[in-house]
């Protein structure tokens, strides 16, 4: 009984590793989930991958465990780390098309976003010990080194996140392909109103909803 309440513990808090990881990853790896490579009537025109992307996965509410109005687009590139290329045309894709990028945690506003963290290319036993049980039945395990959040003019919300995977056997992180999240709430926006009148300076007066009362969501 003992060792259920440990095992239901370790599964249940979550333990950092040297830095967070992926909540969205590979969904290859779901289980019975199925990857939807196909583009689906009516995506998002927003959620778009590079042309030499790999793994493209699309998931929808009808198609995915997401939530309603949740929509997701997982990809893999070949691009060694910092992976700088990827980014960048993530970053010219979002801004090109109206979406800012946040200084602060959009959930937790304020908090600042965090820089990217420094991936070594091996993890020691101390990092690897603190996976947490249910991400070790997989050979790999994903680390989460960017992540962003992008609101749109229209109180959308797309939050960005690149990952690497480590191999749990050996510790080695693979630095050489990122696995991309890019994925888009659109119901996110009593998150971005409280947010907007909490750091009114990163938009123009223009973009601030009229008669709209401060208040948390949370």
């Amino acid at each position: 009984m003992k060792k259920q309440t440990k095992r239901r513990l370790a599964i249940a808090i979550p333990i950092l590793l040297l830095c967070v990881v992926g909540t969205w990853y590979l969904p290859l790896r779901r289980g019975a989930y199925q990857p939807h490579p196909i583009r689906p009537e009516n995506f998002p025109e927003i959620l778009i991958p590079p042309p030499h992307a790999e793994l493209i996965d699309h998931s929808t509410p009808l198609n995915s465990r997401r939530r309603e109005h949740t929509y997701g687009l997982n990809f893999v590139v070949d691009d060694p780390y910092p992976s700088n290329d990827t980014y960048r045309f993530v970053e010219k894709h979002l801004g090109s098309n109206g979406w800012q990028r946040l200084r602060y945690d959009l959930l937790n506003p304020k908090s600042p976003t965090r820089a990217p963290l420094s991936i070594p290319p091996y993890l020691g036993s101390e990092a690897l010990d603190s996976i947490p049980s249910y991400k070790k039945k997989y050979r790999e395990c994903p680390i989460k080194w960017r992540q962003e959040n992008w609101v749109s003019e229209k109180d959308d919300h797309i939050l960005v996140a690149l990952s690497y995977s480590v191999d749990l056997s050996t510790g080695r992180v693979r630095r050489d392909r990122v696995y991309v999240l890019m994925a888009l709430f659109q119901r996110h926006r009593p998150y971005i109103v409280h947010y907007k009148k909490l750091h009114p300076d990163e938009f123009d007066d223009a973009t601030l909803p009229e008669g709209q009362a401060t208040h948390n969501p949370h």
